[in-house]
Protein backbone atom coordinates (compact mmCIF):
# COMPACT_ATOMS: atom_id res chain seq x y z
CA UNK A 1 0.00 0.00 0.00
CA UNK A 2 2.85 2.02 1.00
CA UNK A 3 3.83 1.79 -2.90
CA UNK A 4 0.16 3.02 -4.09
CA UNK A 5 0.68 5.87 -2.38
CA UNK A 6 3.51 6.89 -3.92
CA UNK A 7 2.31 5.71 -7.18
CA UNK A 8 -0.52 8.24 -6.89
CA UNK A 9 1.87 11.06 -6.53
CA UNK A 10 3.00 10.09 -10.10
CA UNK A 11 -0.51 10.17 -11.31
CA UNK A 12 -1.39 13.92 -10.41
CA UNK A 13 -3.51 14.73 -13.55
CA UNK A 14 -3.61 18.71 -14.44
CA UNK A 15 -6.90 20.15 -14.96
CA UNK A 16 -7.39 23.44 -16.95
CA UNK A 17 -10.48 25.70 -17.65
CA UNK A 18 -10.91 26.08 -21.04
CA UNK A 19 -13.57 28.53 -21.45
CA UNK A 20 -16.31 30.08 -19.94
CA UNK A 21 -19.54 30.02 -22.04
CA UNK A 22 -21.68 32.54 -19.79
CA UNK A 23 -21.33 35.77 -20.73
CA UNK A 24 -21.96 39.55 -18.18
CA UNK A 25 -25.60 39.00 -17.41
CA UNK A 26 -25.92 35.40 -18.51
CA UNK A 27 -26.86 33.53 -15.64
CA UNK A 28 -26.07 29.58 -17.20
CA UNK A 29 -23.23 27.87 -16.28
CA UNK A 30 -21.55 25.79 -18.99
CA UNK A 31 -17.58 25.51 -18.27
CA UNK A 32 -15.85 23.15 -20.41
CA UNK A 33 -12.95 21.15 -18.34
CA UNK A 34 -10.12 19.61 -19.79
CA UNK A 35 -8.15 16.80 -17.81
CA UNK A 36 -4.61 15.61 -18.48
CA UNK A 37 -1.57 13.50 -17.59
CA UNK A 38 0.98 15.75 -15.98
CA UNK A 39 3.49 14.60 -17.64
CA UNK A 40 7.07 15.51 -19.59
CA UNK A 41 7.22 15.95 -23.12
CA UNK A 42 8.21 12.12 -24.91
CA UNK A 43 6.74 10.50 -21.80
CA UNK A 44 3.89 8.36 -22.68
CA UNK A 45 2.03 8.44 -19.85
CA UNK A 46 -1.15 5.64 -18.67
CA UNK A 47 -3.94 4.18 -19.64
CA UNK A 48 -6.99 5.17 -16.74
CA UNK A 49 -9.95 3.88 -15.84
CA UNK A 50 -11.84 5.74 -13.42
CA UNK A 51 -9.56 8.43 -12.55
CA UNK A 52 -10.32 10.94 -9.83
CA UNK A 53 -9.30 14.59 -9.94
CA UNK A 54 -10.30 17.55 -7.67
CA UNK A 55 -9.82 21.01 -9.00
CA UNK A 56 -10.78 25.05 -8.11
CA UNK A 57 -13.25 26.65 -10.91
CA UNK A 58 -13.68 29.96 -10.35
CA UNK A 59 -17.57 31.44 -11.05
CA UNK A 60 -18.58 35.27 -12.18
CA UNK A 61 -21.27 36.82 -9.61
CA UNK A 62 -23.62 36.64 -12.15
CA UNK A 63 -24.38 33.18 -12.78
CA UNK A 64 -25.73 33.13 -9.35
CA UNK A 65 -24.44 29.90 -7.77
CA UNK A 66 -25.36 30.02 -4.34
CA UNK A 67 -25.68 26.24 -3.86
CA UNK A 68 -24.20 23.03 -4.63
CA UNK A 69 -27.39 21.38 -5.22
CA UNK A 70 -28.02 22.62 -8.54
CA UNK A 71 -24.07 21.72 -9.92
CA UNK A 72 -24.05 18.98 -12.11
CA UNK A 73 -20.70 17.13 -14.07
CA UNK A 74 -21.24 15.73 -18.09
CA UNK A 75 -18.71 13.36 -18.48
CA UNK A 76 -18.17 11.63 -15.03
CA UNK A 77 -19.53 8.62 -13.70
CA UNK A 78 -19.80 10.95 -10.58
CA UNK A 79 -19.56 13.73 -9.24
CA UNK A 80 -18.65 15.78 -6.06
CA UNK A 81 -18.90 19.99 -5.18
CA UNK A 82 -18.03 22.25 -2.24
CA UNK A 83 -17.81 26.03 -2.34
CA UNK A 84 -14.76 27.91 -1.44
CA UNK A 85 -15.48 31.21 -1.50
CA UNK A 86 -18.63 34.09 -1.99
CA UNK A 87 -18.90 36.92 -3.48
CA UNK A 88 -20.69 39.78 -1.20
CA UNK A 89 -23.72 38.90 -2.60
CA UNK A 90 -23.51 35.15 -1.19
CA UNK A 91 -23.15 33.93 -4.68
CA UNK A 92 -20.21 31.13 -4.77
CA UNK A 93 -17.01 32.70 -6.23
CA UNK A 94 -14.78 29.41 -6.14
CA UNK A 95 -16.50 26.00 -6.27
CA UNK A 96 -14.06 22.83 -5.72
CA UNK A 97 -15.40 19.82 -8.34
CA UNK A 98 -14.22 16.74 -8.16
CA UNK A 99 -15.15 13.70 -10.79
CA UNK A 100 -14.18 10.16 -11.66
CA UNK A 101 -13.49 10.20 -15.09
CA UNK A 102 -14.51 6.79 -16.66
CA UNK A 103 -11.47 6.38 -18.99
CA UNK A 104 -8.47 8.19 -20.44
CA UNK A 105 -5.97 7.18 -22.54
CA UNK A 106 -2.13 7.30 -21.87
CA UNK A 107 -1.07 10.73 -22.73
CA UNK A 108 -4.55 11.75 -24.09
CA UNK A 109 -7.15 14.12 -22.71
CA UNK A 110 -10.94 13.72 -21.21
CA UNK A 111 -13.43 17.00 -21.35
CA UNK A 112 -15.93 17.21 -19.07
CA UNK A 113 -18.69 20.25 -18.46
CA UNK A 114 -19.95 21.84 -15.20
CA UNK A 115 -22.91 22.72 -15.31
CA UNK A 116 -26.33 24.46 -13.32
CA UNK A 117 -28.43 21.93 -14.15
CA UNK A 118 -27.33 18.88 -11.89
CA UNK A 119 -28.44 18.05 -8.68
CA UNK A 120 -25.20 17.98 -6.66
CA UNK A 121 -23.22 15.49 -5.49
CA UNK A 122 -23.92 12.15 -7.65
CA UNK A 123 -22.64 8.73 -8.31
CA UNK A 124 -22.68 7.37 -4.95
CA UNK A 125 -22.97 7.68 -0.91
CA UNK A 126 -20.47 9.34 1.23
CA UNK A 127 -17.18 7.92 1.36
CA UNK A 128 -16.76 8.28 4.87
CA UNK A 129 -18.71 7.61 8.06
CA UNK A 130 -17.91 8.96 11.92
CA UNK A 131 -18.48 6.02 14.38
CA UNK A 132 -16.97 7.49 17.82
CA UNK A 133 -13.46 6.08 18.43
CA UNK A 134 -13.07 5.44 14.66
CA UNK A 135 -13.75 6.87 11.03
CA UNK A 136 -14.54 4.07 8.50
CA UNK A 137 -13.76 4.94 4.97
CA UNK A 138 -15.48 2.88 1.96
CA UNK A 139 -14.27 3.53 -1.52
CA UNK A 140 -16.24 0.14 -3.25
CA UNK A 141 -12.64 -1.44 -3.46
CA UNK A 142 -11.35 -1.53 0.10
CA UNK A 143 -12.58 -0.59 3.15
CA UNK A 144 -10.02 1.76 5.60
CA UNK A 145 -10.50 1.74 9.65
CA UNK A 146 -8.87 4.89 11.08
CA UNK A 147 -8.31 4.99 14.55
CA UNK A 148 -9.06 8.79 16.38
CA UNK A 149 -6.74 7.80 19.62
CA UNK A 150 -3.62 5.85 19.28
CA UNK A 151 -3.80 7.12 15.66
CA UNK A 152 -1.64 4.56 13.85
CA UNK A 153 -2.19 6.27 10.10
CA UNK A 154 -5.00 2.96 8.98
CA UNK A 155 -5.53 0.82 11.98
CA UNK A 156 -7.11 -1.95 9.54
CA UNK A 157 -7.59 -2.54 5.77
CA UNK A 158 -10.06 -5.32 3.77
CA UNK A 159 -9.43 -5.65 0.82
CA UNK A 160 -11.35 -8.27 -1.31
CA UNK A 161 -12.69 -9.67 1.66
CA UNK A 162 -9.45 -10.18 2.66
CA UNK A 163 -7.36 -8.50 6.35
CA UNK A 164 -4.44 -6.62 4.49
CA UNK A 165 -4.20 -4.56 8.01
CA UNK A 166 -4.54 -6.28 11.61
CA UNK A 167 -6.11 -4.02 13.77
CA UNK A 168 -3.81 -2.74 16.31
CA UNK A 169 -0.96 -4.17 14.59
CA UNK A 170 1.09 -0.99 13.03
CA UNK A 171 3.03 1.85 14.85
CA UNK A 172 1.75 4.55 12.68
CA UNK A 173 4.34 7.23 12.10
CA UNK A 174 7.35 7.07 14.20
CA UNK A 175 10.10 9.54 15.33
CA UNK A 176 13.11 7.98 16.51
CA UNK A 177 15.19 10.56 18.54
CA UNK A 178 17.25 10.65 21.71
CA UNK A 179 15.96 9.72 25.16
CA UNK A 180 13.81 11.54 26.99
CA UNK A 181 15.81 11.70 30.70
CA UNK A 182 18.88 13.11 28.76
CA UNK A 183 19.99 16.68 30.25
CA UNK A 184 19.45 19.14 28.02
CA UNK A 185 20.64 19.68 25.44
CA UNK A 186 20.89 15.98 24.81
CA UNK A 187 17.47 15.21 24.33
CA UNK A 188 17.08 17.03 21.65
CA UNK A 189 19.94 16.60 19.32
CA UNK A 190 21.21 13.32 17.93
CA UNK A 191 24.72 12.30 18.30
CA UNK A 192 26.69 9.00 17.16
CA UNK A 193 24.51 6.38 18.45
CA UNK A 194 22.34 8.20 20.81
CA UNK A 195 18.85 8.51 18.56
CA UNK A 196 17.56 5.27 19.12
CA UNK A 197 13.95 5.93 21.21
CA UNK A 198 10.91 5.20 19.26
CA UNK A 199 8.14 8.21 19.21
CA UNK A 200 5.09 6.80 17.61
CA UNK A 201 1.98 7.76 16.99
CA UNK A 202 0.26 4.81 18.00
CA UNK A 203 0.81 5.79 21.40
CA UNK A 204 -0.85 8.87 21.68
CA UNK A 205 -3.81 8.28 23.91
CA UNK A 206 -5.01 11.75 23.00
CA UNK A 207 -4.75 11.99 19.52
CA UNK A 208 -8.07 13.25 17.01
CA UNK A 209 -9.43 12.72 13.75
CA UNK A 210 -12.08 14.26 11.79
CA UNK A 211 -13.73 14.32 8.73
CA UNK A 212 -12.54 17.05 6.48
CA UNK A 213 -13.89 16.66 3.43
CA UNK A 214 -16.73 14.18 2.53
CA UNK A 215 -18.26 12.43 -0.77
CA UNK A 216 -18.86 10.06 -3.23
CA UNK A 217 -15.37 11.00 -5.13
CA UNK A 218 -13.19 11.90 -2.17
CA UNK A 219 -12.60 12.10 1.63
CA UNK A 220 -9.64 13.60 3.36
CA UNK A 221 -9.76 12.91 7.27
CA UNK A 222 -7.41 15.26 9.47
CA UNK A 223 -5.83 13.62 12.12
CA UNK A 224 -3.27 15.67 14.88
CA UNK A 225 -1.60 14.51 17.84
CA UNK A 226 1.86 13.23 19.37
CA UNK A 227 5.02 11.13 19.42
CA UNK A 228 4.87 9.12 22.31
CA UNK A 229 7.23 6.71 23.13
CA UNK A 230 6.95 3.82 25.86
CA UNK A 231 7.09 5.84 28.74
CA UNK A 232 4.63 8.73 28.10
CA UNK A 233 7.29 11.22 26.81
CA UNK A 234 6.40 13.45 23.85
CA UNK A 235 9.27 13.97 21.00
CA UNK A 236 6.96 16.75 18.31
CA UNK A 237 3.64 16.74 16.76
CA UNK A 238 2.06 15.64 13.54
CA UNK A 239 -0.70 16.90 11.74
CA UNK A 240 -1.78 14.35 8.86
CA UNK A 241 -4.36 14.49 5.89
CA UNK A 242 -5.74 11.23 4.03
CA UNK A 243 -7.02 11.19 0.56
CA UNK A 244 -9.53 8.04 0.03
CA UNK A 245 -10.88 8.23 -3.62
CA UNK A 246 -14.05 6.27 -5.39
CA UNK A 247 -12.72 2.87 -6.65
CA UNK A 248 -9.37 2.88 -5.21
CA UNK A 249 -7.48 0.66 -2.29
CA UNK A 250 -4.67 2.86 -2.10
CA UNK A 251 -4.55 6.25 0.37
CA UNK A 252 -2.57 9.07 0.10
CA UNK A 253 -1.21 10.45 3.13
CA UNK A 254 1.14 13.86 3.85
CA UNK A 255 2.16 14.06 7.11
CA UNK A 256 3.79 17.71 8.90
CA UNK A 257 5.93 17.07 11.55
CA UNK A 258 5.57 20.25 13.92
CA UNK A 259 8.11 21.38 16.22
CA UNK A 260 5.64 24.53 17.68
CA UNK A 261 5.80 25.06 21.51
CA UNK A 262 5.93 28.20 23.03
CA UNK A 263 8.39 28.28 26.20
CA UNK A 264 11.68 29.79 27.70
CA UNK A 265 14.54 30.03 25.04
CA UNK A 266 17.25 27.87 25.32
CA UNK A 267 14.63 24.97 26.35
CA UNK A 268 13.52 21.08 25.46
CA UNK A 269 9.66 23.09 24.16
CA UNK A 270 11.28 25.92 21.87
CA UNK A 271 14.67 24.11 20.92
CA UNK A 272 15.04 22.22 17.13
CA UNK A 273 14.81 18.69 17.40
CA UNK A 274 17.27 16.12 15.87
CA UNK A 275 15.78 13.33 15.07
CA UNK A 276 17.70 10.14 13.04
CA UNK A 277 14.23 9.69 11.14
CA UNK A 278 11.02 9.63 10.57
CA UNK A 279 8.72 6.46 9.45
CA UNK A 280 5.52 4.97 8.62
CA UNK A 281 5.45 1.36 9.88
CA UNK A 282 2.67 0.23 8.83
CA UNK A 283 2.72 -4.03 9.54
CA UNK A 284 0.75 -6.17 6.74
CA UNK A 285 -0.97 -9.06 7.69
CA UNK A 286 1.07 -11.63 4.97
CA UNK A 287 1.77 -14.98 5.43
CA UNK A 288 3.84 -17.59 2.93
CA UNK A 289 7.12 -16.45 0.83
CA UNK A 290 6.89 -13.41 -0.85
CA UNK A 291 9.59 -11.45 -2.41
CA UNK A 292 11.11 -8.82 -0.57
CA UNK A 293 13.17 -5.75 -1.03
CA UNK A 294 15.01 -4.67 1.65
CA UNK A 295 15.36 -0.94 3.20
CA UNK A 296 18.42 0.64 3.43
CA UNK A 297 18.82 2.64 6.58
CA UNK A 298 20.94 5.90 5.76
CA UNK A 299 24.30 6.08 8.38
CA UNK A 300 23.69 8.42 11.62
CA UNK A 301 24.09 11.63 10.50
CA UNK A 302 26.46 14.25 11.36
CA UNK A 303 25.86 16.38 15.04
CA UNK A 304 22.92 19.43 14.46
CA UNK A 305 21.95 17.18 11.08
CA UNK A 306 18.84 15.11 10.31
CA UNK A 307 18.17 12.13 7.88
CA UNK A 308 15.09 10.64 6.26
CA UNK A 309 14.28 7.51 5.46
CA UNK A 310 12.19 6.67 2.37
CA UNK A 311 10.26 3.06 2.70
CA UNK A 312 8.64 1.22 -0.11
CA UNK A 313 7.03 -1.56 -0.29
CA UNK A 314 4.09 -3.04 -1.83
CA UNK A 315 0.93 -5.39 -0.07
CA UNK A 316 -0.88 -8.30 -2.30
CA UNK A 317 -3.82 -10.47 -1.98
Amino acid sequence: MIAEMAEYMKKVLLLTILAFSASPGWAALNVSLTVQEAIYAGVPGIARTNEPFCQGVPLADSQGISSTSVLGLSGASAGQFRILGVWPSGNAKWVEVCGIIPSLNAGGTATLTLTDGGTGNFGGTNLAADSGSTITVSTGAATFTVKKAHFNVVDQVLIGGKTVISSGASQGLVVTGPPAAAAYPANVTCTAGSCTVAYSSANDPNSICSIEKNGPVEAVLKCTGDHVDSSGNVYMHFTVREYFHQGKTWVKVTSELRNADYGTSNTFATAYKGHQGYELRLTPNISGTSPTTPVRRPRAPPAGRTACIYIRGRLRT
